[in-house]
């Protein structure tokens, strides 16, 4: 985005056309070609766009406390009785080609948040959860190359009671916090499972290289014959 100096990332979920919606300025990108109007193209309504704005300062924040670095992107949507929501990371290790090792992890939220229904306080929010890693070390001087990829996802719901807590920034605080335990639980499902296996096959790995081999298995050398020459 040049008219705010920010990078965001380009998905389906701010796909119109040909082109892509920043959530920074609301404004597409690159600008759409021929007769067709920015005007035309799909904007949230003024309601909603203040929440998107105040999502992405917020998750921006998120995302460099938790990851140090990356680009976060939020977009909303209207629903017939609520709203829905993209809330993505997007975080490259490695770009100095000299780095041993190199990774990508994407995060990809969808939120649905459904009103109460008449007579009812209780509104509801679904999360489904996707995240994508996919690691790759490279040992030069051994001449060996590891590859790790992951792919988790998993829903998650909850209806709260917002009688008394109606209100844009709840709606914020109760998201992010089903984010943030969402990730949580994702992180340690990936350190102590998959991470774990893998330092599981490559020690095992290493040690059936390393191990000598004994002497019942070695082949035995061919016996001259025995006897006399004149």
């Amino acid at each position: 985005d040049d008219q705010e100096n920010k990078y965001f990332i380009a998905c389906e979920y701010n796909l119109d056309g040909d082109t892509h919606r920043s959530p920074w300025s609301n404004k597409y990108f690159p600008p759409p070609a021929g007769d067709s109007s920015e005007e035309a193209l799909f904007h949230p309504a003024e309601r909603l766009r203040r929440l998107e704005e105040t999502s992405n300062e917020v998750f921006d924040a998120y995302k460099t406390n938790y990851y140090e670095g990356g680009v976060s992107s939020v977009y909303l949507w209207e629903l017939e009785d609520g709203f829905a929501g993209a809330f993505l990371i997007r975080r490259e290790l490695g770009s100095d080609p000299k780095m041993p090792c190199k990774g990508i992890w994407d995060s990809v939220h969808v939120v649905e948040m459904r009103e109460p229904p008449p007579n009812s306080n209780m509104a509801h929010y679904k999360l489904t959860s996707s995240v994508m890693l996919h690691m790759q070390s490279v040992e030069h001087d051994a001449g060996a190359e590891t590859e790790l990829a992951s792919h988790i996802t998993r829903q998650a719901e909850s209806k709260p009671d917002i009688r008394k807590k109606a209100g844009e920034d709840f709606h914020l605080l109760q998201i992010g916090h089903m984010i943030e335990e969402m990730e949580i639980s994702i992180r340690q499902s990936i350190d102590g499972l998959y991470l774990a296996k893998q330092h599981e096959i490559l020690c095992a790995v290493r040690s059936l290289d390393a191990a000598p081999v004994s002497t019942s298995d070695a082949e035995p050398e061919a016996e001259e014959p025995s006897g006399t020459t004149e």
